[in-house]
């Protein structure tokens, strides 16, 4: 399986796929606009707008958005086309982000696994594995957003982790006023 990378603009022609997307995969309180579009029009120099194709499928299988700025490549989302999940394209799409961006340190945040009580833990869990699973490791930094908290994952030790979520979560607050 081979993945091919595009940068999404407004023209891309998947550009309602990957909303489609978007909308499916993460619920209203995980994201700070109320659609793709909106999400592209809130982009800053540093945002970046990737959709990732298999040869063998004309659909996008999933895109990640995340911030590009200085030594780190933050991922705010990640998201496989729902009909594809559990066949190895988040892991391509995680290593292949990660082998883009070798020199910096790559940075996701998760929902909080320790809150047993969470309607979706068994979810939560699943995608803690699948970061550790391609390599990122877990941080001692918990952020809260929106009112959920979130652990954090790194592919390496980032001594600046605390003031790169502070900026992060000040630009997604700005976003959503």
């Amino acid at each position: 399986m081979n993945l091919k990378i595009e940068t999404v603009t407004k023209n891309s022609k998947d550009f309602d796929k990957l909303n489609n997307i978007f909308m499916e995969a993460f619920p209203k309180e995980e994201r700070d606009n109320e659609n793709f579009y909106e999400l592209y029009d809130d982009i800053n120099e540093f945002s970046k707008f990737y959709s990732f194709y298999d040869e063998s499928n004309i659909d996008p299988v999933g895109f990640v958005v995340g911030i590009d700025i200085e030594d780190v490549f933050y991922i705010l989302y990640l998201a496989i086309n729902k009909n594809i999940r559990s066949c190895g394209y988040g892991s391509k799409i995680i290593n292949l982000i990660k082998d883009v961006n070798k020199e910096k340190t790559v940075v996701a945040c998760i929902e909080n696994t320790k809150d047993e009580k969470a309607p979706n833990i068994d979810q939560r869990i699943k995608r803690k594995e699948f970061y550790l699973r391609n390599g990122l490791m877990l941080s001692e930094e918990i952020v809260s957003w929106n009112g959920i908290d979130f652990e954090v994952v790194v592919s390496k030790q980032y001594d600046k982790l605390k003031e790169l979520l502070e900026y992060v979560l000040k630009e997604l607050n700005n976003n959503l006023t």
